[in-house]
């Protein structure tokens, strides 16, 4: 209970926010513009020089998010669109200090401000860790996941994450660079998202 009253909270500060900045029909056009506009680029990119990963996700209870992040050895960018005209972008380096590791760090905007973001991966063999963070505008955010490999097609692990807590994983190959992945939250907040990289 406690923990929908936060992302209640949440979702009404940022519309609060969007209210008092003047949230109307013309800006929110203008912001998914913005947004077409960063998908379509991140999509080109990708086409030239590495991998582009589209997510799409939805909590069971409503929310939904499209994502995109294009990565490569040295740069990526990561634009999401949320349902109810939350949005953000940024892009950064990325840095691998060893063939099982890498760091990434971006700066950007989103709806409410700057937002800085990136990760932290570890994997070796069956086992990986990442953790993703996000930082400023509307406030700080994460995503920790322990996971490791069952078979070729499924990953299960561990996850923590804001707003929904701690939780269980799984990650199932759907073949031709699809997946799906659903996570359990303590609570019984349930994610569902399915992504296609190209």
């Amino acid at each position: 209970m406690l923990l929908r009253g936060k992302l209640a909270l949440k979702l009404l500060q940022r519309k609060a926010h969007r209210e008092l900045i003047g949230g109307d029909l013309e800006t929110q056009e203008t912001e998914m513009k913005t947004f077409a506009l960063t998908i379509v680029m991140l999509l080109i990119c990708s086409v030239a020089l590495a991998q582009t990963t589209v997510t799409l996700e939805t909590n069971l209870e409503g929310g939904k998010s499209l994502a995109a992040l294009y990565s490569d050895n040295n740069f990526f960018g990561f634009a999401q669109y949320c349902e109810g005209g939350w949005w953000q972008a940024y892009a950064g380096a990325t840095y691998s200090p060893t063939q099982w590791s890498q760091v990434a760090l971006g700066v950007g905007t989103e709806a409410d401000g700057l937002r800085l973001g990136g990760w932290v991966w570890a994997g070796q063999g069956r086992y990986s860790f990442l953790h993703l963070f996000e930082q400023g505008g509307s406030g700080p955010w994460h995503k920790t996941m322990a996971m490791v490999k069952v078979n070729d097609s499924l990953n299960a692990g561990v996850i923590d994450r804001s707003f929904f807590g701690h939780g269980i994983t799984a990650e199932y190959q759907l073949g031709g660079g699809s997946k799906l992945t659903g996570a359990l939250y303590e609570g019984g907040v349930t994610t569902l998202a399915l992504s296609h990289s190209f």
